[in-house]
């Protein structure tokens, strides 16, 4: 039963759909931007380790990039996290 004052509306419906799905979104969110940062340090591992294995120099491609990707998912994951 319904007080004074509350009946349906669009804009209630609205509001209720926000309430429900928006921590469900930021969730997902959340641990899509957790997923792709523990892939991109992997990624960066295997490139270095890939890189030394080949016999690449100290400033070869592939160890470049997989720092790179190692310090871009670190980031992510501690901004992420921190925040």
């Amino acid at each position: 039963m319904k007080g004074p004052g509350e009946h349906w509306s669009p804009a209630r419906s609205e509001y209720l759909y926000a309430v429900v799905c928006m921590p469900r979104r930021r969730q997902l969110y959340s641990s899509s931007t957790r997923i792709f940062s523990i892939a991109m340090i992997v990624i960066g591992i295997a490139l270095i380790v890939r890189t030394l294995v080949a016999g690449g120099g100290a400033f070869a491609t592939g160890l470049v990039l997989g720092i790179l990707f190692m310090l871009a998912g670190g980031a992510r994951l501690y901004l992420q996290l921190r925040g």
